[in-house]
């Protein structure tokens, strides 16, 4: 019985590696497209709820980088430090994208976050339809774009990036 249990355990334990790693490895080969198909109008702001293009914001002056897009979710930890770490950081334009759960804890993490901000460098949509297209690995997952053309992931905090280049440069 004992035996049983232990190759029952290995592999399950196999198996879920497995697939997080074939998981990662798809993500990875799709994010160059998924970014040509990128598009902030198709989502809705958590501040107002309407769609408003990036470029619509008067505080950013589009294309501007580097241009950090943070996907996080408020019930992991890791998500909410990940994400409050970006956005103290001032480096780059933050977009900042929720995934599965409830407006109102969306919006609890980042008033928290923005008491902390002194200047504004962040715009929140709700990213779970793009969570769930691209099928992300996991959260939290954060995408740099250093440039139109370059740019490195992560996913989650124990993990290295992953540099990419894209075949054609990305426009919001």
């Amino acid at each position: 019985m004992f035996f049983v249990a232990a190759i029952s355990f290995v592999a399950i334990t196999w198996s879920t590696i497995a697939y997080q790693d074939r998981r990662l490895s798809a993500f990875e080969e799709a994010l160059p497209s998924r970014l040509q198909e990128f598009s902030l109008d198709s989502l809705s702001r958590f501040d107002d709820g309407e769609p408003i293009s990036l470029t619509e914001s008067s505080w950013v002056q589009s294309p501007q980088y580097p241009i950090t897009l943070v996907f996080w979710a408020p019930w992991s930890g890791e998500s909410i430090e990940v994400l409050r770490q970006e956005a103290l950081s001032y480096r780059s334009v933050l977009i900042a994208l929720a995934v599965k759960d409830s407006k109102e804890n969306v919006q609890n993490v980042l008033d928290n976050i923005d008491s902390e901000r002194p200047s504004r460098s962040m715009i929140s949509y709700d990213g779970t339809p793009l969570y769930q297209a691209w099928e992300l690995p996991g959260v939290p997952t954060v995408i740099h774009l250093e440039s139109s053309t370059k740019g490195v992931f992560v996913v989650g905090t124990r993990r290295d990036s992953v540099a990419f280049t894209l075949p054609v440069a990305f426009s919001l």
